[in-house]
């Protein structure tokens, strides 16, 4: 299913960045039929490829197609508490806290890549880890991110998935399920801070290198078409501080998905009308 998105880098949101960043990436609608999502995951949950992520206080479904209210046990046969836990990121979640804290994050685990869409335009993709927090940053050349050193101050651009050139992610009480992870929240910031960027890198052995300041995280929404919504009375968590030094990895060219004429099912497409599966690339699609 295709949505609309600002500009033609649209792709590498929809389909391409959702399979880089290992259970981060946000709702994409990649490999979903027509007609098939008129209340997404239950309406308690977001798309996120072929399986939905949950809202606080709902589970996965069997064929984790659904959202639904837990029974004692979550949607993988385990006790399901309220509380994510188990992290060190030294924060509790309050159900609807609405208050400001400040939030020490420590990654553990931190990676980064570089690749260029099919426009010739390029992006950037980072991931930390640490504990049941996932923090992201992309860097998108076509919405207007930056393309080398300097400071972006987070304005009303950034708060919107829909519309940031530079996208900071956050997510909490993340569990990890094969390559991806299933998460309790999404944050994304407010009109304030700023990201401090000291190197940006433009191939693989390169480095993304800078600081996350005064960066104030609002609990929000992302729609399917990634327009973002704060949540009322949701958490607010602040970094003051939090720096990044990685090397880079290198991406191939982004092209579209299926030739553009068909749509992902696991690693085969499903052609439009007209065209058939390429015999020697099943993720293509050709003419009859």
């Amino acid at each position: 299913m295709n949505f609309t998105f600002p500009n033609s880098i649209g792709v590498v949101r929809a389909c391409v960045v959702a399979s880089l960043l290992t259970g981060f990436a946000l709702s994409t609608g990649c490999g979903d039929d027509e007609g098939t999502i008129e209340q997404v995951c239950g309406g308690h949950g977001e798309r996120h490829g072929d399986h939905c992520h949950c809202d606080a206080g709902y589970v996965l479904s069997e064929d984790e197609q659904s959202c639904v209210a837990p029974d004692g046990e979550d949607g993988h046969g385990h006790e399901h508490e309220q509380d994510a836990g188990g992290g060190d990121s030294g924060h509790e979640h309050s159900e609807d806290s609405g208050h400001e804290g400040e939030f020490e994050f420590a990654s553990s685990e931190l990676s980064a890549s570089t690749g260029m869409a099919d426009d010739g335009s390029q992006f950037w993709v980072l991931e930390a880890i640490g504990g049941d927090v996932v923090l992201g940053m992309e860097l998108y050349e076509a919405f207007g991110g930056p393309t080398s050193a300097g400071v972006v101050e987070i304005g009303e651009a950034e708060t919107d998935y829909a519309s940031c050139g530079t996208c900071l992610i956050l997510k909490t009480g993340c569990e990890a399920h094969g390559d991806h992870f299933h998460c309790e929240r999404s944050f994304m910031p407010r009109a304030e801070g700023q990201v401090h960027l000291d190197a940006i890198g433009g191939a693989a052995g390169e480095h993304l290198t800078g600081e996350l300041l005064g960066v104030v995280f609002q609990e929000v929404n992302i729609g399917e078409g990634y327009e973002t919504e704060p949540v009322q009375g949701g958490e607010v968590l602040q970094i003051e501080a939090w720096s990044f030094d990685v090397e880079l990895a290198g991406l191939p060219l982004v092209e579209e998905e299926c030739n553009g004429h068909g749509h992902l099912h696991g690693d085969t497409c499903h052609c439009d009308a007209g065209y058939v599966l390429d015999l020697t690339d099943s993720t293509q699609c050709i003419p009859e």
